[in-house]
């Protein structure tokens, strides 16, 4: 199964790091950090799915980048990434419209978060993901190895909705600790 490691401050509330390791294939995010916390968040990242150039001289098994660039060719930090990375492959436009359109009519709303594109990029891989650190930004701390600054560009209030919809329809899980025992 196919583990999505989000950077919400849940992944430090209990130390699962060998649980989200036993996965098959884990994603993790952006500017994520493993190193001095592999107790809580695992070591291996088998994607990483990102809109930002920070962890760009790391192996992956692949990249994803997602911007809003529509033109591969056109997409600066994109060519840059590819020229680093061999394995780096830029978000088709069709999942990242598959994510807006499940956002309710009369919202004009073209920012998915990073956590949701992939959401949907990897439920054309898989019949069913898991997610970890996906706190909807409901924690006075929103990343768990970070002080970045809460930014308003997304709308995690709907997007756990949309969340909670691939979780009833049985295609979203969330990371069981119980599997420990």
């Amino acid at each position: 199964m196919i583990l999505l490691v989000g950077n919400g401050s849940s992944v430090i509330d209990e130390p699962l790091g060998g649980l989200v390791d036993s996965f098959d294939h884990v994603v993790r995010f952006n500017s994520f950090k493993t190193k001095g916390l592999e107790q809580w968040t695992g070591s291996r990242t088998d994607t990483w799915f990102t809109c930002n150039l920070c962890h760009i001289n790391k192996s992956f098994s692949e990249i994803i980048w997602h911007s809003w660039e529509k033109d591969e060719n056109k997409d600066k930090n994109f060519a840059k990434l590819k020229s680093k990375h061999s394995r780096s492959k830029k978000l088709s436009r069709e999942i990242i419209d598959q994510a807006i359109e499940q956002f309710p009519r009369g919202i004009d709303y073209r920012s998915p978060s990073t956590g949701l594109l992939a959401i949907f990029y990897f439920l054309t891989k898989a019949k069913k993901v898991c997610l970890h650190g996906f706190d909807w930004w409901s924690r006075s701390k929103h990343h768990y190895a970070d002080n970045e600054i809460r930014g308003t560009l997304h709308k995690p209030d709907i997007e756990m909705r949309i969340i909670c919809n691939l979780i009833f329809s049985e295609k979203v899980t969330f990371l069981d600790p119980s599997r420990l025992k």
